[in-house]
């Protein structure tokens, strides 16, 4: 859950309005369930939230991201990736 990583009511606030926010919790739970530290699992999620508003602010469809912006080349990198797709094709579905 992200208020575990998160304690200030404004960041969570931020968080969850934020086009990937429904999601949040779900990524949260997904990255301590394979053992990541604490202070990775606040970087990986703001990096999401940054990312996505960023994807959102310039209305960009993830197939139209180089490969290269989701390229990786370590192996939770990767697995992290394939999950944050994932999750951006949902937001995408629902706009």
């Amino acid at each position: 859950m992200l208020s575990t990583y998160f304690k200030r009511n404004t960041t969570l606030s931020e968080f969850y309005k934020s086009p990937a926010g429904l999601y949040l919790d779900e990524f949260t739970d997904w990255l301590s369930d394979r053992g990541f530290h604490t202070e990775t699992i606040r970087r990986r999620i703001q990096g999401t939230v940054h990312f996505n508003d960023w994807i959102h602010v310039n209305n960009i469809k993830m197939e139209n991201l180089a490969p290269d912006v989701m390229k990786c080349h370590c192996g939770w990198g990767t697995l992290i990736l394939k999950r944050l797709k994932f999750i951006f094709v949902l937001i995408q579905l629902k706009s």
